[in-house]
């Protein structure tokens, strides 16, 4: 525990150095130690001071290779120390800036994992931050794995809305309901929650559950229903 305590003070001093080449040799290193840790071997792991260095480094736009790993270290970190959720949702708007903006696609993919993690706590910061729409806008673009996630978060999201709260999925819902008639089955199921949760959430409002059961909707769950 001490031991990679004071590995991690020396690997924080490299991420906030002013020299790139530095920060990206720590946060390298910073992957590997989060990889291959857990709440025993990371005792007193400063959360706290990592996790800002880290956002930094994910707004980098000029350094892909720095992003990405920032990006890495931020899921491993999740992974490794749940605990860790509380902090690392500060980097929730910068996670949603990386779907909105493809321009490096791992890092893209690697905020779908981070989000999918913090999604299963923290689906209210998520869904807060337009994070439905931020997930559901290039969805076409990712691999089967990342659609996966995003629909996935999408579905979390989707827990306990409040009234307050319909507009964040309001402008998804055609798009979900297209989204029925996936290939993919995982997507289809997470889909599926996703819809199940709005009309629970919204089951004694008429009006909500109108805009909700949109004609394709019921069409696409009755074709759900045949081919099962």
């Amino acid at each position: 525990g001490n031991s990679s305590s004071s590995k991690a003070q020396q690997l924080l001093q490299g991420l906030q150095s002013h020299d790139e080449s530095q920060q990206l040799q720590a946060a390298i290193e910073m992957c590997q130690m989060l990889v291959m840790g857990n709440e025993d071997t990371l005792a007193g792991f400063p959360i706290k001071q990592v996790v800002p260095a880290l956002i930094t480094l994910l707004r980098m736009e000029n350094n892909f290779d720095i992003m990405n790993n920032a990006c890495r270290a931020l899921a491993y970190m999740l992974e490794a120390l749940p605990r860790s959720s509380g902090t690392v949702v500060e980097a929730v708007p910068v996670f949603l800036e990386k779907l909105q903006a493809i321009q490096c696609m791992d890092v893209a993919e690697q905020s779908l994992t981070a989000l999918e993690i913090l999604s299963r706590r923290h689906n209210k910061a998520i869904l807060q931050a337009n994070g439905v729409s931020a997930c559901l806008t290039s969805l076409d673009f990712f691999s089967i794995n990342s659609q996966r996630s995003a629909l996935s978060i999408t579905a979390n999201c989707c827990l306990n809305l409040h009234p307050e709260e319909f507009h964040f999925v309001a402008e998804s819902l055609p798009l979900l309901a297209r989204l029925l008639s996936q290939q993919d089955k995982k997507c289809v199921e997470s889909v599926c929650s996703a819809f199940c949760r709005l009309v629970e959430s919204f089951q004694h409002d008429p009006k909500r559950l109108q805009e909700i059961a949109s004609k394709e909707l019921l069409k696409n769950c009755q074709q759900l229903l045949v081919v099962t």
